[in-house]
């Protein structure tokens, strides 16, 4: 019997054998979401959402990012869990 969680596991085991899939581990599954920047580049707040995959979470932001703009959003960072998927992304457009 594999031991998942208890003194000395690691939060993320399982994860560097290819496990990801829901109901693995005991934290649930990882799920993607956007940190959201102001213009100085601190975090700022914007829609509490979270996808189950990345091509999800960019499809979202495809639709939004004229209205996260105009809500004072200047740029974004995509998470997969607490990891840095990519980013900061500016949503202005480049010259």
């Amino acid at each position: 019997m594999r031991r998942l969680a208890g003194p000395g596991a690691s939060e993320n085991q399982g994860a560097s054998r290819g496990i990801g899939h829901q109901g693995t581990l005991p934290s649930g599954p990882v799920t993607f979401r956007w940190r959201y920047l102001d213009e100085a580049g601190a975090e700022t707040t914007g829609p509490d959402e979270t996808f189950s995959d990345q091509a999800e979470a960019e499809s979202w932001f495809t639709e939004v990012w004229p209205e996260l703009l105009d809500e004072g959003v200047h740029a974004v960072t995509l998470l997969d869990g607490a990891a840095q998927v990519y980013g900061p992304m500016s949503l202005h457009e480049q010259a």
